[in-house]
């Protein structure tokens, strides 16, 4: 339990509980943003931004992820890659 100022926010290089994420999905070279949660939006978020709860498939993957890294999902209908490209807050 520190104290100290990034102790609150979190380190910058790594996604937590509250990150926006940029990921690119290997597959296809489309970028989308993210943000982990820990409840989805009553009203889903903002239109730009794709809601995953932290204990959703994509949320597993993509907790304690780096920039640069690339997170292996499997999601119903198969495995996906996305590259973590930027962590925006």
């Amino acid at each position: 339990r520190g104290q100290g100022a990034g102790a609150i926010d979190g380190p910058t290089d790594m996604v937590f509980l509250g990150a926006t994420v940029r990921l690119m999905d290997v597959g296809n070279g489309r970028e989308e943003v993210y943000r982990l949660v820990g409840q989805l939006s009553e009203d889903g978020g903002p239109a730009d931004v794709n809601e995953v709860t932290a204990t959703s498939p994509m949320g597993t993957a993509l907790m304690k992820a780096r920039i640069s890294e690339t997170v292996r999902v499997d999601l119903p209908r198969g495995e996906r890659r996305f590259l973590v490209v930027a962590i925006l807050g």
